[in-house]
């Protein structure tokens, strides 16, 4: 797998298990005004350190984060955060690829929320290692 290939993998699974009426923004997506009465998530992919795993024949372990960014209606409460708190969550934990060269280990980090403008907004990532070969 490259780097490239991670995020594809990782964007494919997330979109394919996400709940489709909650709007997705991935990295580097035009500009778009979302309704402030609903949620919406940014996914946002980072690949880490690469280390070598073999002597002769490079190859590597690739790890990264994946993080998501929720955005909740102000005043609402917490319910609406945390359930897709666990929803992402419940999408990559202890997930493989089909290959079996990208996984996800079963820890994610903790959530952190914070009060914005318009938005409550929790942040929360899960790490991932993939097997490279240069």
């Amino acid at each position: 797998m490259t780097i490239g290939a991670d995020r594809i993998a990782i964007e494919t699974r997330f979109l394919s298990e996400w709940d489709s009426s909650i709007p997705v923004v991935l990295e580097n997506d035009p500009v778009q005004t979302m309704d402030k009465n609903a949620p919406w998530v940014r996914l946002v992919i980072r690949p880490g350190v690469s280390d070598p795993i073999t002597i002769g024949s490079p190859q590597y372990i690739q790890r990264g984060r994946v993080f998501i960014q929720i955005m909740t209606p102000l005043a609402q409460g917490s319910k609406q955060s945390s359930d897709l708190t666990d929803a992402f969550i419940a999408i990559f934990r202890g997930w493989r690829s089909s290959d079996h060269r990208l996984w996800f280990d079963g820890g994610a980090g903790t959530p952190i929320t914070e009060p914005e403008k318009d938005w409550h907004t929790t942040v929360l990532s899960i790490g991932y290692m993939s097997h490279h070969t240069a």
